[in-house]
């Protein structure tokens, strides 16, 4: 019988398993077409749309940290219209996610999905039960332990291969970090 493969299966070399899915994603979402990203806030619409900054998001995949994750989800599943700010090249002090509503902006040390429900008047977990939320936070913490582990791995061991999905310019962007503003 044809049964599904098992995304990650400890016994059997599940870490090597997840970094070949991992590459034959990557392979395969390569060949797309990369979602357009934007630079500033998109003031042509009447529609109120969410900015969502994230750091070290190759264009064709989503980011590995458990909390710009748990936002998007929230932001697909609220049926809210938001655009992604890709932030290349992070610098100290920067921390990510951050979401900016009009002139609100929600940083990683505030709850940013309390603060979205509140102005947008929306509350998904409103119907959730104790055991729909305990799981929730148990899926991000497996995303953020399994998945986000085994991506630092393969970062760290196909670093040539990293600079080119990001598409970072080592030299230019060390240069900029480096020199002077003014």
């Amino acid at each position: 019988t044809n049964a599904p493969e098992p995304l990650l299966d400890l016994k059997a070399g599940g870490d090597a398993l997840l970094v070949a899915k991992l590459v034959e994603a990557v392979e395969r979402l390569e060949s797309e077409e990369a979602p357009p990203l934007v630079a500033a806030l998109d003031t042509s619409t009447d529609t109120v749309v969410v900015l969502l900054h994230q750091s070290g998001q190759c264009a064709a995949l989503p980011s590995f940290q458990s909390e710009c994750l748990t936002v998007c989800t929230w932001l697909r599943a609220a049926n809210v219209p938001f655009k992604t700010l890709n932030h290349k090249l992070v610098l100290t002090g920067s921390r990510f996610p951050m979401v900016e509503l009009g002139d609100d902006e929600f940083g990683p040390s505030e709850n940013i999905l309390e603060k979205l429900s509140r102005r947008l008047n929306r509350n998904l977990d409103e119907a959730l039960t104790p055991d729909q939320k305990l799981l929730s936070y148990a899926m991000a913490s497996t995303v953020e332990h399994t998945l986000g582990v085994a991506h630092r791995r393969w970062c760290n061991e196909n670093r040539g291969q990293l600079l080119r999905a990001y598409d970072l310019d080592l030299k230019r962007a060390l240069k900029r970090s480096v020199m002077p503003r003014g």
